[in-house]
Order: structure tokens, then sequence, then C-alpha cells
């Protein structure tokens, strides 16, 4: 994957993945990134971006919003810590309670169960 996907779950920049007839993926090897996806109404402003970029800057994060700016995808190494992504994510959303929403794209299954793959040193698999 070369990008985090905005409207994919499970995979983010950096996983290697298989697509099967169906159109259906599995990760083959996790690229050690986390996806945050956040969801916006109205769509974001510049200096919505702006600080969610400033929020991720120092944790090495890359933001990447769409021209239409209803959603934002940000790619964060795992070793930045859940600790730090989730402070960063919630500063950010305290200014927006009742305009955004946001979700990990790639720590939870289908069920919320977490996926673990962070647990293992380096990239991991899920196949």
């Amino acid at each position: 994957m070369l990008a985090t996907p905005g409207i994919v779950y499970g995979c983010a920049a950096g996983d290697t993945i298989r697509v099967g007839d169906d159109g259906i993926f599995a990760v083959v090897r996790r690229g050690g990134n986390v996806a945050v996806h956040i969801y916006s109404k109205p769509p974001l402003q510049a200096r919505d971006i702006e600080d969610l970029e400033g929020r991720f800057d120092p944790l090495r994060g890359l933001v990447e919003v769409p021209a239409h700016r209803r959603f934002a995808v940000v790619t964060v190494p795992v070793s930045a810590g859940f600790p730090a992504i989730e402070a960063a994510i919630a500063w950010w959303i305290s200014a927006r309670p009742d305009t955004a929403e946001w979700f990990f794209g790639n720590v939870y299954d289908d069920d919320g169960a977490p996926l673990e793959w962070w647990d293992n040193s380096g990239p991991s698999s899920d196949a």
C-alpha cells in the first residue's frame, strides 16, 4: 500500500496485501503504521487541517485530506505509541466535539477485538 485508504479499513500505508479474484483483500505483511480515520460534518476547514498536522507532525504522522474535505486519514508509525496517538487526536477532537469523529482503521477486527499486529517486533502478517 502506497497510502492509507480513506474508505477501506483494515490496512495502512506500508502494508503488503493480497487481493483475491472476488476483490477481498488480506494483509500479507504489516508495514508498521496505524491508520486514523476522521470524519467531519461540515467539511474540514484549512485551520482544522493545519491543527491536525501540527499535532501529528511530532509523531511523524502524515495527514491526507481529499479535495471535498469530508474526511482525513492520518498514517502514524506504531512506534509513536498508542498513548501519544490517542492524545494527539483527543486534543484535536476536543475542539470539534459535535462536528467530527474518529476511529482507528487497522487496530480492531470487524467484531471489535484488537488485531494486536503491533505486539510483534517489526512488520507482521495477518495471512
